[in-house]
């Protein structure tokens, strides 16, 4: 992750804490984090099944279980 995205995730975390009321911003910035991260090893997994079909079950369980963790 750039320092760049790490900035809006910042900005947006201070938004939401701002418009929430709470006082916690790095909680919420942690939470943003965590999240893009989930994302981007969904991203990387789907490109290894797509590079190795003959365990493709196996990296799709990979992918339930990150998206599980983010509660989709």
């Amino acid at each position: 992750m750039t320092r760049d995205e790490l900035d809006t995730l910042w900005q947006q975390a201070l938004v939401a804490s701002v418009r929430d009321g709470k006082k916690y911003t790095r909680y919420h910035f942690a939470e943003l984090v965590a999240k893009a991260e989930r994302r981007e090893c969904v991203i990387a997994c789907e490109g290894v099944e797509q590079a190795t079909e003959s365990q493709s079950w196996v990296v799709a369980n990979c992918v339930a279980d990150i998206l599980a963790r983010d509660g989709k």
